[in-house]
């Protein structure tokens, strides 16, 4: 007998190998797809119709707008509604936006802490090379520089908005709570303030106005 069939019977007399499992020939691809993890984004209506939520401008009229930027051409007469209070509702549409994304920061926050907790994990940091932790060491400065630099501006806004008169500042915000479609009459504040104190009074008492 040769060694070739010598190696073969002590395989199958071999107690060692009585255990092993024989590894099928086909992988059931359908049990591999049901354990992966589902990483699609989630739907919604906003997103499953987005291009329902835009300007409404259609090719032509984004023509005729780009011809007015190059000065080829004049205003578009279909642009006379953006341009008009054009600013107030852009700087409304900013603030909008920028309240609408302070609504995450507690669970950027919270995600943030998460994952400095895990990347500063010292089991974690042991398995990183150098380029790795240099990385990382490099990451680290930017979001301290980053922390810093809000600190900075949010110390000298707040400088500014403390040179402001407290009564000033509150008038500022019920002015800024008045609703669009009312912001002409506020034309008007400074004709009322120069009013004799007996038209005033008389304007209250109609008002109806409450401290």
């Amino acid at each position: 007998m040769d060694n070739e069939n010598k190696d073969e019977l002590n395989l199958e007399n071999n107690d060692d190998f009585k255990d092993l499992e024989i590894i099928p020939d086909e992988i059931n691809i359908d049990n591999l797809e049901e354990n992966e993890e589902d990483t699609s984004i989630v739907s919604n209506e906003l997103l499953d119709n987005s291009e329902e939520y835009t300007l409404g401008l259609d090719k032509n009229q984004i023509e005729e707008f780009y011809d007015y930027l190059a000065g080829k051409a004049p205003r578009p007469v279909f642009a006379e509604k953006f341009f008009a209070d054009g600013e107030s509702r852009i700087r409304e549409s900013s603030q909008l936006t920028t309240m609408m994304s302070l609504s995450f920061v507690p669970k950027l926050l919270a995600m943030e802490q998460s994952l400095i907790n895990s990347l500063s994990n010292p089991e974690s940091l042991k398995y990183l090379s150098s380029d790795e932790k240099i990385e990382y060491l490099q990451t680290l400065t930017n979001m301290s520089s980053k922390y810093s630099e809000a600190a900075m501006k949010y110390t000298q806004l707040s400088r500014d908005l403390t040179q402001v008169p407290l009564i000033y500042r509150q008038l500022l915000d019920q002015l800024l709570m008045i609703e669009g479609e009312k912001l002409p009459r506020l034309k008007a504040i400074p004709k009322l303030v120069d009013l004799n104190e007996d038209v005033w009074n008389r304007i209250i008492e109609i008002a109806n106005i409450k401290d």
